[in-house]
């Protein structure tokens, strides 16, 4: 299973908006959707999934992570106690690998790696930092120089779409460690007492190799969360991606002990569940107010003028030359089964002071042959045509209406000599011929199909000829 989503050009995303809106309107305030409960929201189980199905074993304790070539220790949330049941330093430096991710002080467990995290809460007052106006979800930036944790994700104008949630920050003692992501200027922590202070940037992550191993620290482990990583409009989700398989170095290790709030967690196999979708009423009022606000912008076309405008590759040339044909393709089909959905009254024969004595009858049989033409349609003619060939066979004989018919006849069996493929076929086409020559309810002939009928009925009388037929009840309804 492949996790990480391709990036759609902007054609793509033209074809996929229909798709898109339905997702922004139900995830708009107004809708009040049943609550998940807390404690799936704060849980790690989208996160675990990833691990899930990159084939990572979990492990069950801190003894068996001996030979750490191959192992992996995640640590999120509560970190300081595990200084108390593992040598970390070693463990890195003999070829494992470590993620801490947390928004509490933590210093003696980072310090030999030349790095701490302050657990001071960190905000940005910057409505253009912030994620869904919470000034307590600030999204990070790359740091000076390219890193893994930003592969194949969205960073416009040096800002990405990955958003922390109640976020610490880190204070690099001696840069052993690179800082691979910051959060932007401008940003300030908020201390125990209240009060604030600001400097020129907060590094929120710093790694990378060491020795033989690796490690990566996050300022906050809630970036993982259910809450954050489900949201279809950041990148939280990649991002954890990203992480593991760098960590896990291409899936070379493949054994993790994960620790959440200290607690080892053994099952990586977890049930996803979504979020419960709010009432159907809701959903469309939200819709409804979503896509008035949507045209209200201009949004449509803005997309449409983009996506036919902006050619950046020779796929995205094929892709709107694409989109323009199957476009032009469709609204002649439209309008072409439009037109054959319109109502055509039926011909109500003329006045009998206006027809001339002696002629209403051809008058009116002239009319019907002339609606018939009008309309395409001649079941009238097929089934005449059908009941005189069948009649002769059954040996009865019936009224024109076809209502009246209803009872005197039924479908008989067909006994074919020859193969079952034979006799399926031929059976299938007499139930069809029969249906028409002696059901109730009008089927659309075309004037080609009426005109194969002539031959079909010939080839039918000889099969009937050579057939065993076994009348049911005289009783029973028509098929």
């Amino acid at each position: 299973m492949n996790l990480r989503p391709r990036c759609p050009s902007s054609l793509a995303r033209l074809a996929l908006g229909t798709l898109s809106m339905l997702g922004v309107a139900a995830l708009l305030r107004p809708v009040q959707a049943e609550q998940v409960s807390v404690s799936f929201a704060q849980g790690t189980h989208l996160f675990r999934r990833i691990l899930h199905d990159l084939n990572l074993q979990p492990l069950r304790g801190f003894g068996q992570l001996n030979d750490p070539a191959n192992k992996l220790l995640i640590v999120l949330g509560e970190a300081e106690s595990v200084r108390n049941r593992l040598d970390l330093q070693r463990f890195v430096e003999q070829g494992g690998a470590v993620l801490v991710a947390t928004d509490r002080k933590c210093v003696k467990l980072l310090e030999p790696f030349g790095i701490r995290v302050v657990g001071n809460l960190v905000k940005a007052s910057n409505s253009r930092y912030i994620y869904k106006g919470l000034d307590e979800c600030v999204f990070i930036r790359p740091g000076d120089k390219p890193s893994f944790l930003f592969e194949n994700l969205s960073v416009e104008e040096n800002l990405s779409q990955v958003a922390t949630n109640r976020s610490g920050y880190l204070d690099p003692v001696d840069r052993r460690l690179r800082v691979l992501a910051t959060f932007p200027s401008g940003c300030f922590a908020v201390t125990g007492g209240g009060t604030h202070y600001s400097i020129r940037t907060y590094p929120f992550a710093a790694g990378g190799d060491w020795r033989k191993g690796r490690i990566l620290v996050l300022a906050d482990h809630s970036v993982f969360i259910n809450a954050m990583m489900w949201q279809p409009d950041i990148d939280n989700f990649d991002f954890a991606y990203n992480c593991v398989n760098w960590l896990t170095d291409g899936g070379k290790r493949n054994e993790v002990l994960f620790l959440e709030e200290g607690e080892v967690q053994s099952s990586f196999e977890v049930p996803l569940r979504e979020p419960p979708l709010p009432p159907l009423k809701a959903i469309v009022e939200a819709m409804d107010k979503g896509l008035g606000q949507l045209e209200s912008d201009d949004v449509f076309n803005r997309m449409i003028q983009k996506a036919v405008t902006e050619v950046a590759t020779p796929a995205d040339r094929w892709l709107r030359t694409l989109i323009l044909i199957s476009t032009a393709f469709l609204g002649l089909f439209a309008l072409a089964r439009l037109s054959q959905a319109r109502h055509r009254p039926e011909k109500a024969p003329p006045p009998a002071a206006a027809v001339p004595e002696g002629t209403l009858s051809g008058s009116l049989l002239d009319q019907r042959h002339q609606a018939m033409e009008q309309e395409g349609n001649y079941w009238e003619a097929a089934r005449a045509l059908a009941r005189k060939g069948l009649e002769p066979a059954l040996s009865v004989s019936l009224p024109a209406n076809p209502r009246a018919a209803v009872g005197q006849v039924s479908l008989p069996t067909l006994n074919i000599p020859g193969g079952w493929w034979q006799n399926w076929r031929q059976r299938r086409r007499f139930k069809r011929l029969w249906q028409l020559a002696f059901g109730t309810e009008p089927v659309r002939i075309s004037a080609r199909q009426l005109q194969r009928l002539g031959p079909e009925m010939e080839a039918m009388k000889g099969v009937l000829a050579r057939s065993n037929l076994s009348s049911g009840s005289s009783q029973s309804r028509l098929a």
